[in-house]
């Protein structure tokens, strides 16, 4: 065996209120699709358990935070799809996709300065 070289992945680093976390988790729950509802189950482990990990970590004050791949990020963003047209949940869908989907504009930026790093 020889190593060959070494791969980074950028992730952020993304602070949810135990609300926000819970917002997620119901929005999972009632999600058309398979993988979003998975994100919602026991467990802690991307994608299943995702959110419910979020709900372990979360707490009233803010101070819950994870590391977060691209990859769960857009999950996230396709879990408050649906909300996003709901007339009670849209404002909040709204406001944490803005969030979410600027946190994936700081990994690909991110990873876009590493990369010019290398030779």
């Amino acid at each position: 065996m020889n190593r060959t070289a070494f791969e980074y992945e950028v992730r952020a680093r993304l602070d949810f209120t135990r609300e926000e976390a819970g917002f997620l988790r119901d929005r999972a729950r009632e999600h058309y699709d398979g993988t979003c509802r998975a994100a919602a189950e026991p467990g802690q482990h991307s994608p299943a358990g995702l959110i419910n990990g979020m709900m372990v970590v979360s707490s009233d004050t803010g101070s819950g935070w994870q590391v977060f791949t691209f990859r769960e990020i857009d999950l996230l963003c396709k879990v408050l799809e649906p909300a996003r047209e709901h007339p009670v949940h849209h404002t909040e869908a709204f406001r944490l996709t803005f969030a979410l989907k600027r946190a994936l504009g700081d990994i690909r930026d991110e990873y876009e300065r590493l990369k010019n790093l290398l030779p």
